[in-house]
């Protein structure tokens, strides 16, 4: 995290009352773990909002927060959907947005969600599409995330046009 961002982010804490409940840690997703943060104990929850499609290696880092859940922890996510109720021309508006911020919806990630409630078989997990398929919200357990691990979808960059044009 810049310097100017942990300090915005932090100000904006503080404005709001909550540096007694809120801790600013840099670090990689993939290694997420509670003692990055000075913890032993494990984590209660979980949060990807709309970061998923950022962390180059989404599937180690959503098996790094099921190793740091406590066993009824959940998971929380939110992202990009495949954008393909959109249309060529909405979706394609909204992907040539996207891309100034350097981002670009990875569907792998929503294809491999797709997949994983039927591999379980039991309601551990929660995929909701929203409209037009624009995103998803997606919950899971310390259970679910270790079916990620023997997940066989080849890993893709963001650069290697891994979204529907």
């Amino acid at each position: 995290m810049k310097a100017s961002c942990r300090k915005f982010a932090a100000a904006n804490i503080a404005a709001a009352g909550l540096t007694s409940r809120i801790q600013l840690v840099q670090g990689y997703a993939e290694a997420l773990t509670p003692a990055l943060f000075g913890r032993e104990a494990p984590f209660d929850r979980v949060l990807f909002p709309y970061s998923l499609s950022m962390i180059p290696d989404w599937r180690q880092a959503l098996m790094a927060a099921g190793e740091a859940l406590a066993e009824n922890g959940r998971l929380h996510a939110v992202d990009f959907g495949d954008l393909t109720g959109m249309g060529p021309i909405a979706g394609g508006l909204l992907r040539r947005w996207l891309r100034l911020f350097h981002v670009e919806p990875r569907v792998e990630i929503l294809q491999t969600l797709e997949r994983q409630p039927n591999r379980l078989g039991d309601n551990s997990s929660q995929l909701i599409l929203l409209p037009a398929r624009y995103a998803f919200l997606w919950t899971g357990n310390k259970r679910q995330m270790k079916l990620f691990a023997d997940c066989h979808v080849a890993p893709q960059t963001q650069a290697a046009g891994n979204s529907p044009t």
